[in-house]
């Protein structure tokens, strides 16, 4: 019966990790996997993304969430903000683009091309939030 439930946990676990994949085209969620958890998660991705120049608008610990307000990127014409929400000791960073050459604003959604707002969007949120934990992509509905 042990080694049962040690089979069952394991297979949970890795299960959880092993949902973490390569960016394919149109997925449009960033998650992240840290060691940490809870409180100590949601101060180090908040703590992150002021570093990084975000303006933090909703900083929720009760519900796990931090929106940013926007972040300007001059050299390429865009900006953009960010929702994240914490669950557990996952990250579930929702990015949404203003560009300024057109009208509205769009979720962030992975595209492969190098040049791309999208691509870049993508690295620069990345490099602020790098070493926090395993990133992985998925989709989810908008």
């Amino acid at each position: 019966m042990r080694y049962l439930v040690v089979l069952i946990f394991g297979l949970t676990s890795s299960h959880a990790l092993s949902q973490l994949r390569a960016p394919q085209l149109k997925d449009n969620t960033i998650y992240i996997v840290s060691k940490s958890s809870g409180d100590t998660l949601f101060s180090e991705v908040g703590k992150r993304l002021a570093k990084a120049g975000f303006p933090l608008t909703t900083a929720n610990k009760e519900f796990g969430q931090i929106a940013t307000g926007e972040k300007i990127v001059t050299d390429y014409h865009y900006s953009y903000y960010v929702v994240v929400l914490i669950e557990g000791n996952k990250a579930i960073v929702k990015p949404i683009i203003t560009n300024d050459l057109v009208l509205g604003t769009h979720r962030w959604y992975y595209i492969d091309r190098k040049v791309t707002v999208n691509y870049k969007l993508m690295n620069h949120l990345l490099s602020a939030l790098n070493g926090i934990g395993e990133v992985g992509f998925g989709r989810e509905p908008e």
